[in-house]
């Protein structure tokens, strides 16, 4: 009987992790606004402080128009959230200044 309670813990418990992976989405963003590789930085470092963000990457190179790859959970956090954040985060140039915008 123990091993049964085990083997139906243990299968639980892995189905539970695989909805959780099943949540987990990626897109891609394009920003305009970029002048250099170093504002991709800053817009990543900015965006993991939101809650659900997995990770961000430049996809090729960086250009006035740069994408980024980026893997969330969407049941923490909103694509409208994330567009925000891009747009809310400084220049490394004129930290005052926010250029970035997402093309939708």
């Amino acid at each position: 009987m123990r091993s049964f309670l085990f083997i139906a813990f243990l299968l639980v418990g892995f189905s539970a992790a695989s909805q959780d992976a099943d949540t987990i989405t990626t897109i891609e963003v394009k920003i305009k606004g970029v002048t250099c590789a170093n504002d991709l930085n800053i817009i990543g470092e900015n965006l993991k402080e939101l809650d659900g963000i997995v990770s961000s990457a430049l996809v090729g190179d960086a250009k006035p128009t740069s994408k980024m790859e980026i893997t969330y959970n969407p049941t923490l956090v909103v694509v409208d959230s994330i567009y925000a954040r891009i747009e809310d985060s400084p220049s490394c140039d004129f930290p005052d200044q926010k250029p970035y915008k997402v093309k939708r």
